[in-house]
């Protein structure tokens, strides 16, 4: 069973006790700073599943541009429809369920997290709203900096892979 990497269809940056929305940024930016913090959304459409496998894993790429390392960096499934244009802090949807993580980089790369339970969820209920990514600590001082899809290089992708039926 072949795997399936798609880019994000959807993706916005916003920021704690702000109303401006960032859907249309190059880059997704997530800060922990007290009274001062941004999170980020992305979504995907989620690949059909091969005839005669079942899914299997998944995991969650996100190009990082500007790191500050020795911070962890969580991802958990969005819970409420969102809009990419009109998303700020206050209008934000909720996040649910499982939660990954990953540490930040030292430097320029590809971060991933393995998102299979997140993925398995959306397959099983139809609803494939996204990731909220944000750090585990928000209140200390410290930034990354990821490509969005506007970028127009390493967009951020959802690699999905498959198994056969048994």
């Amino acid at each position: 069973c072949p795997a399936s990497t798609v880019t994000a269809n959807a993706d916005a940056w916003f920021e704690q006790g702000s109303t401006s929305n960032k859907g249309d940024d190059a880059s997704l930016v997530v800060q922990s700073k007290a009274d001062q913090a941004f999170r980020a959304l992305v979504s995907f459409p989620l690949p059909a599943i091969p005839a005669g496998c079942t899914f299997d894993s998944a995991e969650l790429r996100l190009y990082a541009d500007g790191v500050t390392a020795g911070r962890t960096i969580q991802v958990q499934s969005i819970a409420d429809p969102w809009g990419e244009m009109t998303v700020d802090w206050s209008t934000q949807p909720a996040a649910a369920g499982a939660v990954a993580t990953s540490g930040s980089l030292t430097d320029k790369g590809w971060q991933s997290w393995a998102v299979g339970a997140q993925v398995a969820e959306m397959y099983a209920t139809g609803a494939a709203r996204g990731f909220q990514v944000r750090d585990s600590v928000e209140g200390d001082d410290a930034k990354q900096v990821y490509f969005g899809r506007e970028k127009g290089e390493s967009p951020p992708t959802l690699v999905v892979t498959f198994r056969a039926t048994p």
